[in-house]
């Protein structure tokens, strides 16, 4: 019996099956990053939830006017535990691989820190000009596969590249919506996610 169980055991009246489910989930997750099962698997794994969400302000916009939106999609939950405790040990390693071009990559509030530096540069240098500068849809102009070739070339983030590919080459199903509102998308995820 580990130590998880026996603490827990201590404190629960849980049967001995209810708390065999934690070891069965972290052979699920192991079994999930290695890449040990089917594709259909993966398909569920990579759907996504998507989700259009103003970029305006409301209270800017009159009557009549269209919303500018930005689709956002939203995994599940246990995915997003999955990979954050995979790439954690990397993360150094990410930050070294995407600096300066990733500014606030892998820091806390990064891109908060990111803004008050730049407001007290300007404060301290009333003369200096600040610019901002946003590729129209970057995201989506570079492919999957250009993505895992830069992965494999950084040697310390090679152990990902596996799990990238195996979540990567997948068009994963796309929901409109939520709950049980959602409906099923025209097209499938095959690139950004």
């Amino acid at each position: 019996m580990n130590i998880l169980q026996h603490s827990y055991t201590d404190r629960s009246q849980a049967p001995p099956s209810a708390l065999n489910v934690f070891d069965k989930l972290h052979q699920l997750c192991n079994e999930i990053v290695v890449g040990s099962l089917p594709w259909y698997f993966y398909i569920a794994w990579t759907a996504t939830s998507l989700s259009a969400v103003n970029k305006l302000d409301p209270v800017s916009l009159a009557e009549g006017d269209l919303m500018d939106c930005r689709p956002v999609a939203m995994g599940n939950t246990l995915r997003k535990a999955v990979t954050r405790a995979l790439f954690d040990p990397f993360l150094q390693d990410i930050i070294a691989e995407t600096k300066p071009t990733q500014f606030g990559c892998g820091e806390k509030a990064g891109g908060s820190q990111m803004i008050f530096a730049i407001s007290l540069i300007l404060e301290a240098c009333p003369d200096f000009v600040c610019m901002a500068l946003d590729l129209k849809n970057a995201y989506n102009k570079i492919s999957r596969e250009d993505c895992l070739e830069e992965v494999w070339r950084c040697r310390s983030l090679q152990p990902l590249w596996y799990y990238l590919w195996r979540t990567k080459c997948i068009n994963g199903y796309v929901g409109l919506g939520s709950s049980e509102r959602m409906i099923t998308a025209k097209f499938t995820s095959d690139e950004g996610e």
